[in-house]
């Protein structure tokens, strides 16, 4: 065996990347009620309750596309891309949400906080403290956050329970997709 290892902790590019751009910041904004359906603490239940049958404690959630579904939230991170650059932890008792806080006005702000969401600084995500049975989608996680789960809980591979109610259209959803198209 060649006993090789990997500083999967270790930030590699900083050093040599010099003049590399800083993670976006663009505005995040609320979806109305008349647009999103469930509220987010709505949203929450359903996951835990999911996450829960499969037996693990935590969600970890990269996709953005997720991310904003469940928080009923929009950004302009990516270009032609409605998403916030942001990462996402839903576990039995607690959710945190990690963004660029600048990014954040009073109302959004004022309605996370309001459906019990802590608020985390992006750039602390890594490295996760985590415990127990995680769940987290691999074709979703960087290696990084991989290990990052890894080193202090069990990981449990499955697609994400957001995925899969993202795709449950709500009546107001669906009456929205009639009114659009």
């Amino acid at each position: 065996e060649k006993n090789v290892s990997i500083d999967w902790d270790k930030d590699l590019v900083s050093p040599i990347w010099k003049d590399r751009p800083c993670i976006p910041e663009g505005r995040i904004f609320l979806l109305s009620k008349s647009v999103r359906g469930d509220d987010t603490s709505e949203k929450i239940k359903k996951i835990r309750t999911d996450i829960q049958k499969i037996g693990c404690q935590s969600l970890v959630m990269t996709k953005l596309d997720d991310i904003m579904w469940l928080f009923n939230i929009r950004g302009n991170d990516v270009s032609c891309n409605p998403v916030a650059m942001s990462y996402a932890i839903v576990t039995l008792d607690e959710v945190f949400l990690y963004l660029q806080e600048k990014s954040l006005n009073k109302e959004v702000r004022e309605y996370l906080l309001s459906q019990k969401i802590t608020l985390c600084n992006y750039q602390n995500f890594l490295p996760l403290k985590i415990e127990g049975k995680v769940l987290a989608c691999e074709d979703e996680i960087s290696y990084a956050v991989g290990r990052g789960i890894q080193h202090s809980a069990v990981l449990v591979h499955g697609i994400s329970p957001a995925t899969l109610w993202k795709a449950r259209k709500t009546e107001t959803e669906i009456e929205n997709m009639r009114r659009i198209y």
